[in-house]
């Protein structure tokens, strides 16, 4: 729910980062350097090996990372959706706070970002959303370029995440999110009858 989340995230501001980062600059003064987390911006694209270049600077040390994959995996919006739908049908089997269900939800996604199905292409805000999002943090956006990178930073990344057109929607996704879940639920059963029964086998009962 991209219209939730973001009203979320407008109580908390947990996107806004100008006066966070004034403060920090108040107590750091020049020592501080600001530097925005783009791909494009970052040495060899990687935030670890950025950041191992600016530590290393100084001294003419140049770090080179190997070993991390330069993409992040994500799901897409299918694979959002039936992950959605799957954690509210379990929490409506089970209310209570579950870390087993949480856990289990997170080693799903981390396989589904291996099923093109669910990780190809990307999110787009809806069009009703835009407006919304320019004015939730256009104005934090310009006041980090001017106040702490003295040129154009998030507002020209803002605009471009803006302008992304939104996704058509696809016939069936629904049903077939349902169907997903549904599958899900009914192996899931399964398995819990088996670990069950494997256990009063255990125990020397009939099974």
């Amino acid at each position: 729910d991209l219209a939730g989340f973001l009203a979320e995230m407008r109580e908390e501001g947990r996107f806004l980062f100008a006066d966070r980062l004034r403060a920090w600059q108040r107590v750091f003064g020049t020592r501080l350097t600001v530097r925005p987390m783009m791909r494009e911006r970052l040495s060899g694209g990687c935030v670890v090996q950025d950041f191992l270049t600016f530590c290393g600077a100084p001294t003419g040390v140049s770090a080179v990372v190997e070993k991390i994959p330069q993409a992040n995996g994500s799901l897409n919006p299918a694979g959002l959706a039936f992950l959605g739908e799957l954690r509210r049908a379990l929490k409506r089997r089970n209310p209570a706070p579950n870390p087993q269900r949480q856990q289990l939800l997170q080693r799903l996604a981390t396989q589904m970002e291996a099923v093109p199905a669910f990780s190809e292409g990307r999110i787009s805000l809806p069009e009703a959303l835009r407006d919304e999002v320019r004015d939730a943090f256009a104005g934090d956006a310009a006041r980090c370029d001017a106040e702490l990178f003295g040129a154009p930073v998030f507002v020209p990344e803002l605009e471009r995440a803006l302008s992304v057109p939104p996704a058509p929607a696809e016939d069936g996704a629904e049903t077939e999110t349902r169907r997903l879940t549904d599958l899900s639920l009914i192996w899931m059963d399964m398995m819990q009858a088996m670990q069950a029964q494997l256990q009063r086998a255990a125990q020397g009962g009939n099974g």
